[in-house]
């Protein structure tokens, strides 16, 4: 799914969701980048967020997570929490053909941090009860592929 899908889908069905953590994932320009961020930030039933990213990310270029972390902080609602850990360096991923991918594996940090975990289980989701909300489309990117 990598960091775009985690960001696409928790925006599309927050009330899935009490925290999402993303990893080097990003947005496809600034409209989308704030229609996510509103969309996690809604009123009371905000999503939490956590946003890992390296800055030698050599795949995704951290001004990726920078952007949407002060989108979510431009959306926040009373209570919203984000919480941002911005690595200086990461391994390329542990795939050889991968590997030269410097920076990409922020993960391999990240989901070895018990932190995290402790962090996902103080949420609690008080919205995932509720019926599931009609599927929205995320704004076209501003550019096309061709």
């Amino acid at each position: 799914m990598g960091g775009h899908g985690a960001w696409t889908f928790a925006a599309q069905q927050p009330r899935f969701f009490a925290a999402v953590a993303v990893v080097c994932g990003y947005a496809q320009g600034s409209e989308q980048e704030e229609e996510i961020a509103r969309r996690l930030a809604r009123g009371h039933s905000s999503t939490a967020v956590c946003v890992y990213h390296s800055a030698d990310d050599s795949v995704i270029p951290v001004s990726a997570a920078d952007g949407m972390v002060k989108a979510l902080a431009a959306a926040a609602a009373q209570g919203s929490e984000v919480r941002y850990v911005r690595y200086q360096h990461a391994p390329g991923p542990p795939i050889s053909e991968y590997s030269a991918l410097v920076g990409h594996g922020s993960y391999e940090i990240a989901y070895r941090d018990a932190a995290l975990y402790e962090w996902l289980l103080r949420h609690q989701c008080d919205k995932c009860g509720r019926p599931l909300a009609r599927w929205h489309e995320l704004p076209p990117p501003p550019f096309t592929f061709g």
